[in-house]
C-alpha cells in the first residue's frame, strides 16, 4: 500500500515523515527524487531548456531562481511539473515495488499526478501564519515571498477533502508524534 504524505508548502510534511522513519516505516521523498533527478545529465538537458537563465557556468541549475520563476509565473510553473512530475512518479512506483507499506513525503498529490499511485492519503494541515514562519525561517526568505509560495500552491482544501488522513501540524511536536502514530498504527494494520 502507497500512501501518500502531502498538503501545502510549510505545512509540515517532512516532519511527519521523519517520525514515520522513526517508527520503523519505509519512507520516500518526491523532493529527495527529483534532487536525484538534478545530477541526472539527461534530465538536465530538459530542464536546460525550460529554464535556461537558471543554469550558470557550472553547468548546475540554480534551485533557488527556478523557484522564484515558478512562483511568479504559473505558465512556466506547468511546463516543469509536466517535465518533472511523470519522472518522479514513475521512480516512486519502481522504489515502491515489493514492499507491504510505502509512506511517499509529495507537496501537492493532484498536480504530481499521484493520485494515480497513492492507495491512501495522508494530508498534513498547519495554520498559514505557521506556515508563512517556517517557510521565511527555512527558505531564508521574506514574508512576501513566502505568501507568494502559498498561493502558487491552491488546490488545497479539494486535496484535505480527498484525504483519508488528516495530520493536524500546528500544536507542536509532542502532538505531532502522537497523531501519526496513530496514522501509522491504523495503516499498519490493513
Amino acid at each position: 500500500m502507497i500512501v501518500a504524505v502531502c498538503g501545502g508548502i510549510g505545512s509540515g510534511k517532512s516532519a511527519v515523515t521523519k517520525i514515520l522513519r522513526e517508527l520503523g516505516a519505509y519512507t520516500l521523498s518526491a523532493d529527495a527524487i527529483n534532487a536525484e533527478l538534478l545530477e541526472d545529465e539527461r534530465y538536465l538537458i530538459k530542464l536546460r531548456a525550460l529554464f535556461p537563465e537558471a543554469f550558470g557556468a557550472s553547468g548546475k541549475p540554480d534551485r533557488k531562481k527556478i523557484r522564484e520563476i515558478i512562483f511568479s509565473d504559473a505558465e512556466r510553473r506547468k511546463s516543469l511539473n509536466a517535465l518533472a512530475h511523470g519522472e518522479i512518479m514513475s521512480e516512486i512506483v519502481r522504489r515502491a515495488s515489493g514492499k507491504k507499506l510505502v509512506f511517499v513525503e509529495i507537496p501537492l498529490l493532484a498536480e504530481a499526478g499521484a493520485k494515480n499511485i497513492a492507495d491512501k492519503i495522508c494530508y498534513v494541515r498547519a495554520p498559514r501564519e505557521e506556515r508563512v514562519k517556517r517557510i521565511t525561517e527555512r527558505d531564508g526568505v521574506s514574508r512576501a515571498e513566502a505568501e507568494a509560495a502559498l498561493e502558487a500552491q491552491r488546490g488545497e482544501e479539494a486535496l484535505e477533502s480527498a484525504a483519508d488522513y488528516i495530520v493536524e501540524n500546528g500544536a507542536g511536536l509532542t502532538e505531532l508524534a502522537e497523531a501519526v502514530g496513530k496514522m501509522y498504527a491504523e495503516c499498519s494494520t490493513k
